[in-house]
């Protein structure tokens, strides 16, 4: 799967778990902050799925920031 933004107006920080609540459930790939502040803002994170096992995707600002985004997901 891969989950992206476009169009972030603040530092964006994506992640995924597998139980929502658990950290422990998130994955290589799940998990992605290296825009930084400054333009371009948008994250990308790819990571393998299972049929039939739910994902939890999480969009949130760094430090407290916050804004506007698209998020796009594609299960390749």
């Amino acid at each position: 799967m891969t989950v992206s933004t476009t169009g972030a107006t603040y530092n964006v920080i994506l992640s995924a778990r597998r139980t929502c609540m658990d950290a422990t459930t998130q994955g290589t790939g799940m998990c992605a902050n290296n825009a930084g502040s400054t333009a371009p803002l948008d994250e990308t994170m790819s990571f393998a799925v299972t049929s039939g096992t739910t994902y939890y995707v999480g969009v949130s600002g760094a430090v407290g920031a916050d804004g506007n985004y698209t998020l796009n997901l594609r299960i390749q």
